[in-house]
């Protein structure tokens, strides 16, 4: 409100906002200066008014299809879609068909068109979740990727290494992950357990090399294929960690009269490795 008389004006704000209601009187140098103020805050308070209308409206619509996107139904549609996708490209590579045939061109359009209604689904979500609650979510990155590289692939056909990219689809199954909770659950569960089976591996991994070293210092006259190096035999403890046939390829012919005289340490070896990596260990 402008004061008649003097170059005043006051500036009520709203009650509960940040002011809580306060009135500011501000002084002007001139009447001519106070009603420019007056009009530059009007003008201010009408933009700023239009501005949260439209962010109103947009947050209503992005509210909208949010609801519809995360809505089970859709959300069984999308994982069908991915399965059907799936299964198209299962029989494709089963059937593999024949350069410029019309089974690999009809192939080709279900797979485009696969890829347009993923684009079109991607699009939905970036909008629904823009922009921060899609970056968040690991899930919705991956299905970004994998979507954007296919897009590529089509887009630049004769982009070198496209072939390559191609080989994505084949990865675009496991969008399927992200859509069903409890596949979501098990996922997360495994990618929180990395870390500790990574360490109990590198346990794995260096008693393996240990025992490699002691089969090469012990036995490489006795086997010179499996233990005559260090690879040689840290591929060796492989076999034995896998169970299979190890007893019969690896251990018994080295008790074999025509490798040298009987050696219980042989025995010893094998069998304390199957018990602290086999038994111990890996469990």
């Amino acid at each position: 409100a402008v004061q008649e008389d003097e170059p005043l004006f006051e500036l009520r704000t709203i009650e509960g906002g940040v002011n809580s209601g306060r009135l500011y009187v501000l002084l002007a140098e001139t009447m001519e200066d106070c009603e420019a103020w007056v009009a530059d805050l009007k003008h201010t308070v009408k933009e700023a008014i239009r501005v949260q209308a439209d962010q109103t409206l947009f947050r209503e619509w992005q509210q909208y299809v949010r609801n519809i996107y995360t809505s089970t139904p859709c959300q069984v549609l999308v994982a069908i879609l991915i399965f059907g996708n799936f299964a198209a490209n299962a029989t494709q590579f089963q059937l593999v068909p024949k350069e410029g045939s019309s089974e690999e061109t009809l192939f080709f359009i279900i797979d485009l068109i696969f890829s347009v209604l993923f684009t079109l689904e991607l699009a939905v979500n970036l909008f629904a979740h823009w922009l921060t609650p899609f970056i968040s979510d690991g899930w919705n990155v991956f299905d970004f990727i994998v979507v954007l590289v296919s897009d590529i692939a089509y887009a630049v056909p004769e982009l070198p290494g496209v072939n390559v990219l191609r080989l994505v689809r084949a990865f675009r199954v496991l969008r399927l992950f992200g859509r069903l909770k409890e596949l979501r659950g098990i996922i997360n569960a495994l990618t929180a357990s990395l870390i500790p089976v990574f360490n109990a591996l590198m346990i794995v991994l260096l008693v393996t090399a240990i025992y490699a070293i002691l089969g090469v210092l012990s036995w490489k006259d006795r086997s010179e294929v499996r233990f005559g190096t260090f690879s040689a035999a840290m591929y060796t403890m492989f076999q034995v960690i896998t169970m299979e046939g190890w007893s019969s390829e690896i251990a018994r012919p080295m008790f074999d009269p025509s490798v040298g005289p009987l050696d219980t340490g042989v025995a010893v070896y094998f069998a304390s490795f199957v018990v602290i990596v086999g038994w111990i260990l890996l469990p």
